[in-house]
Parts: structure tokens; C-alpha cells; sequence
């Protein structure tokens, strides 16, 4: 919604792109706001770059929670995230690695687990991403055996 919003704004004031950049940038609060801090100003000081970034972290294709955590705290994408506070000084490429690390290992199914670590991860969106895969798949399989099952 909050991108809708923008783009909107941007084209009732007719903002440029470099324009948009610095609007979308002051305009992040919170976890969002997060981003400036975990990537790279290759990628903050790119509007497409930026807009790409809030999509895969905050757009609903991120929101659904496998079933293997279903009986665990679940920490959100944005909390996980919150890893650059504990060591600011370390680089961005380590804090996503110790992300996805917290966030397979914060999975209660540890077969599960270990499934999403063996296609080796490179960062939170991609765990997260072999996770909700995995999980389509393990649903399939359960549907076809059920099925199999009954004729």
C-alpha cells in the first residue's frame, strides 16, 4: 500500500526519478527504514533498485509463514533483519548470512531445516523463498499420496 501511495504522489507532484529517490528514502520508518543501513549504496541510491528491495522484503509474496514454525515465536522478516544493530561494523554480506542462519535454524522441523540449508541460501530472501518452495512441494506430494491412497 505504502508504494501504491507513493506513486501516486510522485505522479500528482511530477517528482523526477532523483526526486522519487529522495522522497522514498526519508519517507522509510522502522523496518523499512532498515534497508538504509543493511545494503549497499549501489542499491540505496537507486530508485528501481530500492523500490526492488521493499517488494521481495515487504511484498505479500514474503508475508506467508511455513508450517514447520507454526509452533515457534515467529520472529518477522523485519526482525531478523534487526541482526546490523548487534554488530554495525560488519559488512552487509556477513549480517545476511547470520539472518539466514537464525532464520533456518528458528525453523522447529529440523529435517525441514537442514532441506533449505542443503540448496545453500545466500541471504534471508533466498531461505525464505526455498522454504515457502519446499513447502508447496511437501504439500503436492501429500495431495498426490492422499489421492493415490483412495483409488
Amino acid at each position: 500500500m505504502f508504494l501504491a501511495q507513493f506513486h501516486h504522489c510522485a505522479l500528482y507532484n511530477k517528482w523526477t526519478k532523483k526526486e522519487q529517490l529522495v522522497y522514498l528514502r526519508s519517507s522509510l520508518e522502522k523496518d523499512a527504514g532498515q534497508v538504509l543501513w543493511d545494503y549497499s549504496a549501489e542499491t540505496t541510491t537507486s530508485l528501481s533498485k530500492m523500490i526492488k528491495v521493499l517488494k521481495e522484503l515487504f511484498g505479500e509474496v514474503n508475508q506467508p509463514q511455513t508450517s514447520a514454525k507454526r509452533d515457534a515465536p515467529k520472529p518477522s522478516f523485519g526482525q531478523l533483519r534487526l541482526t546490523a544493530f548487534a554488530l554495525p561494523d560488519l559488512e552487509h554480506r556477513a549480517r545476511e548470512t547470520m539472518t539466514c542462519d537464525y532464520f533456518i535454524d528458528a525453523l522447529n522441523d529440523p529435517n525441514f531445516a537442514l532441506k533449505v540449508r542443503e540448496r545453500f541460501p545466500k541471504d534471508l530472501d533466498a531461505a525464505l523463498r526455498v522454504a515457502l518452495q519446499l513447502e508447496v512441494w511437501s504439500k503436492d506430494v501429500d495431495q498426490s499420496t492422499r489421492r493415490e491412497r483412495r483409488t
